[in-house]
């Protein structure tokens, strides 16, 4: 037993227990150490304070392991996402996602802004003194607006800083500009600028239209002509409640003196796209696109309407007077192996294919093209479109 003069406490570890003025049972050996050790006026010798601190470090230890093992694995799904293809993730991450034959398309913006600018770094195809092109991952937008926690427009700060490093050239800012803009469910080519110069150099040749933007897309239906051009105006319209483009085919003095996508919202905007059916099978068909104009949504607008071969996947224009997921004829919904409730997790099959510009950078041409996503080529091969 312990002397009452001393501030030792006498140990037994047959039964677990604290020998002292107290008999009844308490707390088990080590965790009454542990509780007394970390007491400032805890009655305990030095040796066993040495040991708590030991056992407390070792389990700090252990936290600090965990935590970098849950860093590594995120680390290695964003390199598996960077290196597979930007738009897509593994079957193991279901949150968030449209799941399909086409594989799981994620929604980037409700992803960690970390994650995303990684995602973002590594989609640079192209970087060469002050232009900057990105393959614009599936599912982030451009902008931000109510309820959307990542954006390319707020993350260009960290985009820029990933890449400070890779610079060839002094730049005015460190900073990145925006150029043009793709749709939150449209990936593909994307060019940004390091100097506001430059910037101002392509936003220049952009409203001149000067530079030529090829889209591929799967459409439902096939259009008839294969070939041709459209030449439909578009205006803003309620529907459902909502504000959409539709187009608005009157010819008359209303739209006789309409000569640009600036013009106000009552007279419309002229809007003109080129369309060329690539392949076409079972109930759809791949089109090339090459709009001379930038009205918003006029491709997903001129194929819906004009065409009468809504985009694939685009449930926001399938229907002319409501907002509803897309309805999908039997022979697609056979070759994905799903039914109709299901088609609203369909992706939108729209590739910014390619962007060329003329007389850039001495005199040159710049062309920049990518691979078609994988969600698309697997949608190609579910309806046997072969591209020639």
């Amino acid at each position: 037993m312990a002397n009452d003069d001393t501030n030792e406490v006498a140990l037994t570890c047959e039964d677990l227990v604290v020998v002292g003025d107290v008999e009844e049972r308490t707390k088990p050996f080590h965790r009454k150490l542990m509780h007394e050790a970390q007491k400032a006026d805890g009655k305990v010798s030095s040796a066993v304070k040495l040991a708590a601190e030991i056992r407390q470090e070792k389990k700090g230890a252990e936290r600090v392991k965990r935590e970098a093992e849950r860093v590594k694995r995120e680390a290695d799904k964003v390199e598996s996402i960077s290196q597979e293809d930007p738009t897509e993730t593994d079957s193991k991450t279901p949150s968030h996602s449209s799941q399909g034959h086409w594989g799981d398309i994620t929604d980037l913006s409700r992803l960690q802004p970390s994650t995303v600018a990684t995602i973002l770094k590594r989609s640079v195809i192209y970087d060469n003194g002050d232009v900057v092109v990105i393959n614009k991952p599936y599912g982030i937008p451009v902008h931000g607006g109510p309820g959307v926690a990542n954006n390319i427009s707020s993350l260009l700060p960290t985009l820029a800083y990933h890449l400070r490093g890779q610079q060839t050239v002094a730049t005015e800012t460190p900073n990145l500009h925006l150029i043009h803009r793709l749709d939150k469910e449209t990936t593909g080519v994307m060019m940004l600028a390091r100097s506001e110069v430059t910037a101002a150099q392509l936003h220049r040749l952009f409203f001149q239209r000067q530079v030529m933007k090829k889209y591929w897309v799967v459409c439902v239906g096939v259009p008839d002509p294969l070939e041709g051009i459209i030449d439909i105006p578009l205006i803003d319209k309620e529907i459902a409640g909502k504000n959409r483009m539709t187009v608005n085919p009157q010819i008359g003095e209303m739209f006789s003196d309409v000569e640009g996508a600036r013009q106000s919202k009552r007279r419309g905007h002229t809007a003109l796209t080129n369309f060329r059916v690539v392949t076409h099978g079972n109930g759809a068909a791949l089109v090339e696109l090459i709009p001379e104009t930038g009205v918003k949504h006029q491709l997903r607008v001129h194929m819906s309407q004009g065409l009468g071969c809504p985009i694939l996947g685009d449930h926001k224009y399938s229907h002319h007077h409501k907002l509803a997921p897309q309805v999908l004829p039997t022979s697609i919904l056979g070759r994905f192996g799903i039914t109709q409730q299901k088609s609203r997790r369909v992706p939108m099959h729209l590739v910014a294919k390619q962007l060329r510009i003329p007389d850039f950078q001495d005199g040159r041409a710049m062309s920049v093209s990518i691979k078609l996503p994988r969600y698309f080529t697997r949608t190609l091969q579910k309806l046997k479109l072969r591209i020639p």
